[in-house]
């Protein structure tokens, strides 16, 4: 096993024939006494169709508990970051003789031996820059949400002057996290149509680094070190594109459920859900923000196949539950995030959650839970009054759970440790034409 990144081991690990065929052919007789099938006496089922009908299974099984072993000698003590990726060879399996020797050309995300080094970084966080004119650009903004949209293979020639054009642009900036997302709208025109008129969907074209200027705040969200003056390509693809018939304010009035803001003036709830809006973007913007440049102060560049190959073993486990599944920019962005997270979490003592950490915080919320039965309620009462039967029911209540707990909470101490250690976030104000430019 090798180590490129201190986040990221490779290798090769060979399982050759005498290592795995004696237990191999050792499972085949034991299941070949226990197995009855029709036309053969009981314990009498020739090894060959053992092999034919559960050999895969068995085979399956026991190279992979080898690999495992393997891969944990390997990583020297290393725990593992989600999932190892590899590929094996041969591919296919052979269950019965002549038995090959296997090899597996494995990556896999660890935890650094040490804590990654950031250093001379101060995250910012974005705030609204309230301006004239906001309330009817963010009322345009509805109008064409709950537009009609029509889909364009190209784009026109001229702009239509009764409906909204809306494209979206993909920048495989060098050294950006990931690809760079950028929207050009008629609601707030970054560059000039004509870089990108009649141009079709999936077109890459060259656009002049000043066209970035509107963008610059954005980028950087992206891209700490991003400076317009310093791009040499860039080369963007129109991901989509398409024009919106916007309704009337009158329409849009009357799609909208506007009950809880009963009592106020019209003006005054307009203003409540452009702050509304503008507070759920900032968050979500403040967020990936404040991880993507200490990510990117670290370091942190995940293998595309390794991201890939994790997230479609979490779309397999989350397949068929309800609530909110993350994008595959997402996931990218919290795998990258854990491994800079353990890589303190794991040498850093100030964040440490003890046991009884745990216990007290699962026993708050408890306290604190609405809607508790006289039965619950009475339960607690009697916990509280005696340490040790309540230490013994929250050992047994927190069960399997307390790891995931302890992370969560470790988490929480994790964004206020970082703020200690390198200072509050540098404030930076964004206009709402600035930020239109993330809203469709």
């Amino acid at each position: 096993m090798r180590f490129p990144r201190p986040y990221l081991a490779e290798g090769e690990i060979e399982i050759p024939t005498e290592v795995y065929e004696q237990p191999y052919r050792q499972r085949i007789r034991e299941l070949r006494r226990e197995l009855v099938l029709p036309g053969f006496r009981p314990g009498q089922v020739p090894a060959e169709v053992v092999m034919a009908k559960h050999g895969e299974a068995l085979l399956t099984e026991l190279l992979t508990q080898y690999f495992l072993q393997a891969l944990d000698e390997g990583l020297g003590g290393r725990r593992l970051v989600g999932f190892p990726y590899y590929i094996r060879r041969p591919e296919e399996l052979r269950v019965q003789p002549p038995f090959p020797s296997y090899r597996y050309e494995v990556r896999a995300l660890v935890v650094p031996s040490e804590a990654l080094s950031v250093e001379g970084i101060r995250p910012i966080r974005y705030l609204y820059q309230a301006q004239e004119g906001d309330v009817a650009l963010y009322q345009r903004y509805l109008r064409v949400a709950f537009g009609q949209l029509e889909p364009l293979d190209t784009l026109p020639a001229v702009l239509p002057v009764d409906k909204e054009v809306i494209v979206r642009l993909r920048w495989e900036a060098p050294s950006a996290f990931e690809p760079i997302r950028l929207s050009w709208t008629t609601l707030s025109q970054p560059f000039p149509w004509t870089y990108i008129a009649e141009r079709k969907v999936g077109e890459k074209l060259q656009l002049p680094p000043q066209a970035l200027l509107s963008y610059v705040d954005l980028i950087r969200a992206e891209l700490p070190d991003f400076s317009p003056l310093t791009v040499e390509d860039v080369s963007v693809t129109v991901v989509s594109a398409a024009q919106v018939s916007p309704l009337s304010l009158e329409e849009l009035v009357q799609q909208l459920d506007l009950s809880s803001f009963e009592g106020m003036s019209q003006e005054e709830i307009w203003k409540a859900l452009l702050d509304r809006q503008v507070n759920r973007l900032l968050q979500g913007l403040n967020t990936r923000s404040h991880q993507i440049h200490f990510l990117h102060a670290a370091g942190v560049r995940i293998p595309e196949d390794l991201v890939q190959y994790n997230y479609l073993l979490y779309l397999r486990e989350r397949s068929g539950n309800n609530g909110h599944l993350r994008s595959y920019e997402e996931y990218r962005l919290d795998l990258a995030w854990q491994i800079f997270f353990a890589s303190y979490a794991f040498h850093e003592p100030a964040l440490a959650i003890s046991d009884e950490e745990v216990q007290n915080e699962v026993w708050d919320r408890l306290k604190t839970a609405p809607d508790l039965s006289p039965e619950a309620q009475e339960l607690l009462l009697r916990l509280e009054s005696s340490e040790d039967e309540r230490k013994g029911f929250l050992e047994t209540f927190i069960g399997k759970q307390g790891e995931s707990l302890r992370r969560s909470m470790q988490l929480v101490r994790f964004d206020e440790w970082l703020t200690t250690r390198f200072g509050p976030a540098q404030e930076q104000y964004l206009p709402l034409n600035v930020l239109s430019l993330r809203l469709l």
